[in-house]
């Protein structure tokens, strides 16, 4: 077993325990005073459901007097699952970061959350599909723009390696610059504009 995560089990629920979010004494307000039944105009009971889906927490009202409830979570969810969205955008924001399971549990621990979702495949699995399509949609956009601006020509050159990002005007080495050779002054983004000559 790793040092981290020899630290993480040792240290697991005690960071910070009189501020934790979802303790009963901060996450709770004074419901019997603020929060008013639909019903009977009683004061409610509000409850922390130990049930929860990774960083989604679901909540409980219930009246103190009818048998009046209302349930909610701090999460939607994604249609037809019980998938939380803030579970999707944590895995997310660890893959962008370069970060796994562990680092966000410890991050979590941390930072006084609820555990994270114990498996990350679920989710890896949609934002793979999601970032397919984006980059189907983004690539068929780019693909019209290029035929609109060759004059309705099918027949374009596509670089994919990055090497048309690589020429430029002026070359530099280790004497200073030098004028390259290069051929090629257009350039077929339209993020950057270059002037013909």
């Amino acid at each position: 077993m790793p040092r981290s995560r020899k630290v993480f089990k040792k240290r697991k629920g005690t960071f910070f325990k009189g501020r934790n979010i979802t303790s009963s004494s901060n996450s709770t307000l004074d419901a019997d005073n603020d929060v008013r039944c639909k019903k009977c105009d009683n004061g409610m009971d509000m409850q922390v459901l130990k049930n929860n889906s990774g960083l989604a927490i679901s909540f409980v009202l219930k009246c103190c007097v009818c048998p009046y409830r209302v349930e909610f979570s701090s999460s939607d969810y994604h249609e037809g699952t019980q998938r939380a969205t803030v579970n999707t955008r944590y895995v997310y924001a660890m893959r962008s970061i370069g970060r796994g399971a562990e680092a966000g549990r410890m991050f979590c621990a941390l930072m006084n959350l609820p555990q994270p979702p114990t498996r990350f495949a679920p989710y890896n699995k949609r934002l793979l599909n999601a970032v397919k399509l984006v980059s189907e949609e983004t690539m068929q956009k780019a693909t019209q723009e290029a035929v609109l601006e060759n004059g309705s020509n099918n027949n374009i050159a596509v670089a994919v390696d990055g090497t048309w990002q690589k020429r430029e005007k002026f070359k530099s080495s280790q004497y200073g610059l030098q004028q390259g050779q290069d051929s090629n002054d257009s350039c077929f983004s339209s993020f950057a504009k270059w002037q013909n000559k």
